[in-house]
């Protein structure tokens, strides 16, 4: 897909255009992204790793996020890109729950 309209009222309205996929090198590991034009000229990046897993997204160069996983692949920290100061932080048991959040400048928060 590099493009999506929708017609309402029998007027067609572009609501996606100019989608691709592109390979991304990074640190010598290649890296899948996906770039989007929505209809109201609004652009987003996604990027995934060689695993498929979404790294990070992008929205108009401004604002954003990316995610940072451990070994095992669960998520241990999100990070905000628009105020690199704000992230959260995650912990997990063995069994693979979430035991701990933690969120700069709110304090840590137990899972029951």
């Amino acid at each position: 897909m590099t493009g999506m309209t929708a017609t309402i009222n029998n007027i067609a309205k572009t609501v996606v255009s100019n989608a691709a996929r592109r390979f991304i090198t990074e640190s010598n590991v290649n890296l899948l992204g996906n770039e989007f034009v929505f209809g109201n000229s609004r652009k987003r990046s996604d990027g995934f790793d060689r695993d498929g897993r979404l790294y990070g997204r992008i929205t108009d160069g401004k604002q954003g996020f990316g995610l940072k996983r451990d070994a095992n692949g669960r998520i241990n920290e999100f990070e905000n890109y628009r105020d690199p100061g704000q992230y959260q932080s995650f912990l997990y048991d063995n069994l693979d729950r979430l035991t701990s959040a933690n969120t700069v400048g709110y304090g840590t928060q137990r899972a029951l």
